[in-house]
């Protein structure tokens, strides 16, 4: 399964893909919500993990901009705590769920493995 990774930060995106990447999970990285539309357009995606910053209108119009591409697309979005206002909005505009940071590897691991299960079992029924 391929997970897009978008953040602006190099060390956030390094520490997700390090974390995720595995026998059957293979990662790309975005920079931008340009990019990231780019990506999910020209490859099979199975989940998007979007890191939503505190000024996040732009983070918002990508995911938008995500579910209008495919309305089915599963997208996970990292937050600080306190950003209860724009975790609304994403999960209104379709995101599935949200970690908050910082977190530990294994936490996210087990977190983002469990949605990536779910979503193995359900496209299997």
């Amino acid at each position: 399964m391929i997970v897009l990774l978008v953040s602006t930060s190099p060390f956030l995106r390094n520490i997700m893909k390090y974390t995720l990447e595995g026998p059957n999970v293979f990662t790309l990285e975005a920079a931008t919500g340009q990019e990231a539309l780019f990506l999910y357009q020209s490859n099979p995606v199975g989940l998007v993990i979007y890191d939503l910053h505190t000024t996040s209108k732009d983070s918002l119009e990508a995911i938008s901009n995500i579910r209008d591409w495919d309305s089915q697309a599963k997208i996970v979005i990292t937050v600080i705590p306190g950003q209860n206002a724009s975790i609304a909005a994403a999960l209104e505009l379709g995101a599935i769920d949200f970690v908050e940071k910082p977190f530990s590897q294994f936490q996210f691991r087990q977190q983002i493995y469990n949605l990536l299960q779910l979503q193995l079992e359900n496209n299997q029924c």
